[in-house]
């Protein structure tokens, strides 16, 4: 009682179920704004995280006999000096398939984990009094969609069944809806970086701004800077990384 008159608070809505998660998996391509709004009132991002690294051990096993393939023919043809008896069915190829499934359980929430950070810090700097989980909850979700064109790619790969000798021209005969299609080298700095500008990384970073500017009460105009200048931070870093490839692979 306050002034004569009784007075009340609406209830907090409670925090989507743990089921919510899985479903926000499916609806972030077709109904965005339902998961942003559930993840503003505490979506878990553990169900995304965990079909996340489901699909991609799933997608490493499909696509393993193809990356073992290109190992055997590079060994074959004198490209791995002394490796040539192994043939990709010895110890070498041991390793690689457990490396490569090992790097799928740690390291996607390893890289979600930063990816979310560098997007907290862009965030919090700009605007302050940004909650770290939700920004990582909304990073977890929206890559969803470059984990449809993975899944994509490979199912491509798998029935296109293309002609190659080495990993470099099966890296080539992948899907490619990004500017580095445009390139007749398939590596360096300048297919790393422009293969950060493709149709799904424009359409993950478009849901990304559309979702940080909902849960922080903020117009996408006035969230879209910080989120790209990361943006372009991670197109350097992928030229970065494919340049040492280029030189060292």
């Amino acid at each position: 009682m306050e002034n004569g008159f009784e007075t009340s608070t609406a209830p907090e809505p409670a925090p989507p179920g743990f089921a919510a998660g899985f479903s926000a998996a499916a609806r972030i391509y077709f109904a965005p704004s339902t998961v942003f709004q559930q993840i503003k009132t505490g979506l878990s991002w553990w169900p995304g995280l965990i079909l996340m690294v489901v699909i991609g051990l799933i997608i490493t096993g499909v696509s393993m006999p193809l990356q073992m393939e290109a190992m055997r023919m590079q060994m074959e043809s004198g490209e791995m000096p002394g490796l040539e008896e192994d043939g990709g069915e010895g110890v070498i190829g041991t390793a690689v398939t457990v490396t490569s499934y090992l790097g799928v359980l740690f390291g996607v929430p390893i890289m979600m984990l930063i990816v979310a950070f560098f997007y907290w810090l862009a965030l919090t700097v700009t605007f302050g009094g940004v909650a770290y989980g939700r920004i990582f909850c909304l990073t977890v979700y929206t890559s969803f969609v470059s984990l449809l064109f993975q899944v994509l790619n490979v199912i491509y790969l798998r029935l296109s069944a293309p002609e190659f000798s080495d990993a470099k021209e099966l890296q080539a005969a992948a899907l490619n809806f990004s500017l580095a299609a445009f390139l007749e080298d398939a590596e360096g700095f300048l297919y790393g970086f422009l293969g950060r500008f493709g149709l799904f990384e424009f359409w993950e970073i478009f849901l990304f701004v559309g979702g940080a500017a909902l849960i922080l009460g903020r117009r996408r105009g006035q969230v879209v800077w910080p989120v790209v200048v990361i943006f372009l931070l991670g197109a350097v870093i992928a030229g970065g990384i494919a340049s040492l490839g280029a030189r060292f692979g």
